[in-house]
């Protein structure tokens, strides 16, 4: 689960139709994942439980509801979450509560996860959108520690590779399979999980 900034200068608008016909080219701009918590396709159930989401809305700005460069994509939640809301303008600073435009920053830029997945910011505008978001909530928390387990499995597992072959580090495979366990009970409790109980999904 990684921000990028929505390049719209790279995209060529459809030149028919409306927001509710132009979802195809709005997922493959924003690569299949939510442009807001990040979570992709086959971690949140495909591209039925994705939106197309008017950066700016569209009942507050209803010129711009067919504005290719206004239209992002977006998981269910996060859109759900945001709705109508355009408490101001970004600053130049992101120091106000404000949505910046993902066509113009990374939202990695301002928004970093820690150790347990937890989404954080130091600047204003971070801060409103994890809290106005949820961006910690339950399920993308775990979702952010099981990928940072399987990336770091990956790692390991070369290691493994390296060491049985070689028979010297014993330690590495004792650490590698610790990790794998490790990785596999984050799994299993990831499936098991309900992701979302009504309290996660409105407000």
């Amino acid at each position: 689960m990684q921000w990028f900034r929505i390049d719209k200068s790279a995209s060529k608008p459809p030149e028919t139709g409306s927001y509710k016909d132009w979802k195809p080219e709005i997922r493959i701009e924003g690569r299949q994942q939510c442009v807001y918590c990040a979570i992709r396709e086959p971690q949140f159930g495909g591209l039925r439980n994705f939106h197309v989401e008017h950066y700016r809305p569209k009942k507050r700005f209803a010129e711009l509801t067919n504005t290719f460069s206004n239209l992002f994509y977006c998981c269910a939640i996060c859109n759900s979450f945001k709705g109508d809301d355009w408490p101001n303008e970004p600053s130049e600073n992101l120091s106000n509560n404000a949505y910046p435009d993902p066509s113009l920053i990374d939202y990695a830029e301002f928004l970093s996860v820690d150790d347990v997945g937890r989404v954080r910011s130091a600047l204003g505008s971070g801060k409103y959108v994890i809290e106005r978001l949820n961006l910690n909530r339950a399920q993308l928390q775990m979702m952010r520690r099981f990928i940072a387990l399987r990336e770091q499995i990956s790692v390991l597992m070369d290691q493994i590779d390296a060491a049985v072959y070689q028979c010297t580090d014993i330690d590495a495979v004792r650490e590698g399979f610790a990790c794998a366990h490790d990785a596999w009970k984050a799994l299993d409790a990831f499936t098991k999980a309900i992701p979302y109980e009504s309290k996660d999904a409105g407000r």
